[in-house]
Formats: C-alpha cells, structure tokens, sequence
C-alpha cells in the first residue's frame, strides 16, 4: 500500500444477471466504456490519490488488472485487483483483507 490516507474499494464481481447481460455488471457496456470504467474514472480524479483495489469475478482478475492498469499508471495510483466470492458480502470482504 502507498502513503495515501485514502482507501477505496470498488466491489465489481456482481454476475449481472439482472441486467440481462452475459457480461459481469462490471464488464457491460456504457456509453463509449464500461461500468467499471466509469466508476473507476470517478474514483482517480478525486483529490487526494487512493490506494485502489478493485473486486472481480474470479475468473476475470486477470482481464480487469490489463484494463484497470493503464488507468491507474495514468493517474500516478496504486491499485490490485482481487477476486471476488460467491456473494456481495464474501467480496467486500475480500477487499477489505487486502488493505
């Protein structure tokens, strides 16, 4: 972790499966990026630079960390991403274990 004062977790594994998408929620499209990158864009330009760490379906770390990565390296921020579990609780979980 960096010597930022500020944390964020951004819980990213929800399925989706509401929306009707076979994307996860985090993946679907919006406007000209994705769920994710719209949060994620909202969380680098606050003032004070985060350590970021992102939860993601577990099948797709690896994918979210080359996506999320360049924006993160852009805006001079840590960030990890780790997996996400089998419910909204179990994630935030994960997240908080990382910081």
């Amino acid at each position: 972790m960096n010597d930022s004062t500020v944390a964020v977790i951004v819980v990213a594994a929800g399925s989706g499966t509401r929306l009707g998408h076979p994307e996860p929620k985090a993946l679907v499209p919006l406007g000209g990026d994705t769920i994710l990158g719209v949060a994620l864009d909202a969380v680098l330009g606050m003032r004070e630079a985060p350590y970021v760490v992102v939860v993601a379906p577990a099948e797709r770390v690896d994918e979210v960390r080359e996506r999320c990565a360049p924006r993160a390296a852009a805006a001079s921020v840590d960030l990890v991403v780790v997996a996400g579990g089998l419910t909204r609780q179990e994630s935030v979980a994960r997240g908080l274990a990382e910081l």
